[in-house]
């Protein structure tokens, strides 16, 4: 499997919300955020 990297987007949470566009597409980046309020869901997807 190759080598991936991880971004994550507000990983402290001192970035209010806002509006995040990523393009899915094999780049070996990934891209998380934490969702789902109270549930504290995190969801990713490769892209850029």
């Amino acid at each position: 499997m190759p080598e991936r990297a991880y971004v994550f987007l507000d990983p402290d949470g001192s970035q209010g919300a806002g509006v995040v566009v990523v393009v899915q597409a094999p780049t070996g980046v990934i891209y998380a955020s934490q969702v789902g309020g109270g549930a504290n869901e995190e969801r990713s997807v490769e892209g850029f």
